[in-house]
């Protein structure tokens, strides 16, 4: 997702696992973009706007991510007064190493860390 500027920029370190139980430390990136993403994403089957208020980039050993998560809420006109705080999560991962990011239907469970990105 390209996004031209970010804003509250947090770096920090997450315990997942690999597909096979090992622990693994993750390197999570998280901002906000800026100016406001406008998406309308295909698990949004009603096809209604929604904002992205915050993206996290998790990658391991080489710094290559492998999961994208963001926190969406329903689009409002900006300073209407009626944002509403995110209210749900879309994670794109590329579980298999090919450089193809898919939506992963499991947005509520543990992100678990892929073979490949050791």
């Amino acid at each position: 997702m390209p996004v031209t500027s970010a804003k509250n920029t947090k770096t920090s370190t997450q315990k997942l696992k690999y597909r096979d139980g090992r622990d693994v430390t993750v390197n999570v990136v998280s901002y906000t973009p800026d100016p406001r993403v406008i998406w309308t994403g295909p698990a949004n089957p009603g096809g209604n706007a929604e904002v992205i208020t915050n993206v996290s980039a998790y990658s391991v050993g080489s710094g290559k991510v492998f999961c994208y998560s963001y926190a969406v809420s329903p689009f409002t006109k900006e300073g209407s007064g009626d944002e509403i705080p995110a209210v749900w999560n879309y994670r794109y991962c590329d579980t298999d190493g090919d450089g193809k990011f898919e939506l992963k239907d499991d947005h509520m469970g543990m992100i678990v860390v892929p073979d490949w990105a050791k």
